[in-house]
């Protein structure tokens, strides 16, 4: 894979699960668009950010997965 292609695009967001209270908050990543995946350095990998609903939910509707 040609990594000079997948470089990353700052978003304001990352998805994360809060164990407290179970609940999907919006922090900080960065979308690759080769490989179409959301990252962030502390190790969260996600496929969708969408800060206007659930973001879980988006992402099962949307045949995305979430992964820690």
């Amino acid at each position: 894979m040609n990594q000079e292609l997948n470089i990353p695009i700052r978003f304001d967001g990352r998805v994360a699960l809060n164990n407290k209270n179970r609940k999907w908050e919006i922090k900080a990543l960065r979308f690759y668009p080769l490989t179409g995946s959301l990252c962030e350095a502390g190790g969260w990998v996600i496929n969708v950010l969408n800060s206007r609903k659930n973001a879980k939910e988006w992402a099962e509707e949307n045949g995305y997965t979430v992964i820690r």
